[in-house]
């Protein structure tokens, strides 16, 4: 056997190696996942488990060690970014009885528990919830507030409260309607039926200037996949109010208020002596 059939020899063995090693590797790497995924009959899908539940059309278990073998086990990890438009995960829920676009459950926890939870900290308008409809809470709606967390804490009752709250001008208004809105660049969605009770932001920035917020909105519906390929979504801003926000200033208004009154009924009392003297 000459040198050429030698060396033409030993590729052929090398490359019969590379390629065995790879097939390997694939077996190796194929067997946990076909473990671990089920598939139904209707096309459900259950990642962790061998159960397939029919209302289910995705189910991910994480819950044993084997399964998720962390100590911080997240069943689902949506990560969207360097693009115009992120969104991590989207739950869109119509046509039903009850149709809900998001279901966050949370139960027993040690040291604290919590059904859905949102952090949001940008440049821009920053909220760590964003709702275009109704807010409905059964429980408290607790308000960040501790002592050790703030500085430069100075007392309401320096200022004239009171002159300030009798600047403010409540109003009886409507919403305009989703055609209006959306006739005037602005989000159908941020209507909202029947009539209401308030302020207007505009005014009141005037008065209490950091108790108006803005918020950047998105034209577009965000409900499709393929909506903003051509390009960055159009928004627009509008201001808001800070209502809780106006709750230090009316017990300092009532508290300057009532100083008041205790002042002229002592002087109404002086006074009285004054004459029956």
């Amino acid at each position: 056997m000459n040198k050429l059939q030698v060396n033409s020899l030993t590729h052929i063995k090398a490359v019969i190696l590379f390629i065995s090693t790879v097939l390997f590797v694939i077996l190796i790497a194929i067997q946990p996942v076909k473990a671990q995924i089920s598939l139904g009959p209707n096309g459900n899908v259950t990642i962790g488990d061998e159960t397939i539940i029919s209302s289910q059309k995705l189910r991910v278990e994480c819950i044993t060690w084997a399964q998720c073998p962390s100590s911080t086990k997240r069943a689902i990890y949506g990560d969207a970014a360097n693009t115009v438009t992120a969104v991590g995960v989207t739950g869109r829920a119509v046509d039903a009885a009850f149709a809900i676009g998001v279901d966050g459950v949370a139960m027993n926890g040690s040291s604290a528990t919590y059904g859905v939870r949102g952090h949001a900290n940008g440049s821009g308008s920053s909220f760590g919830g964003y709702f275009t409809g109704g807010l409905f809470v059964s429980g408290d709606i607790v308000d960040q507030s501790d002592a050790r967390l703030k500085t430069n804490i100075r007392e309401l009752g320096e200022e004239n409260m009171l002159s300030a709250i009798m600047q403010l001008r409540p109003k009886r208004y409507e919403f305009l309607t989703e055609t209006q809105l959306r006739s005037d660049g602005f989000p159908g969605t941020l209507t909202a039926s029947g009539e209401h009770l308030g302020l207007l932001a505009q005014e009141v920035e005037e008065i209490f200037p950091n108790l108006v917020h803005e918020i950047t909105h998105l034209l577009e519906e965000m409900n499709d996949a393929d909506e903003t390929l051509n390009g960055p979504p159009e928004t627009v801003t509008t201001i808001g109010i800070n209502y809780r926000g106006l709750i230090p200033v009316l017990i300092s208004g009532l508290q300057q208020q009532q100083d008041h009154i205790q002042q002229l009924e002592a002087r109404i009392e002086a006074l009285e002596n004054l004459l029956l003297d």
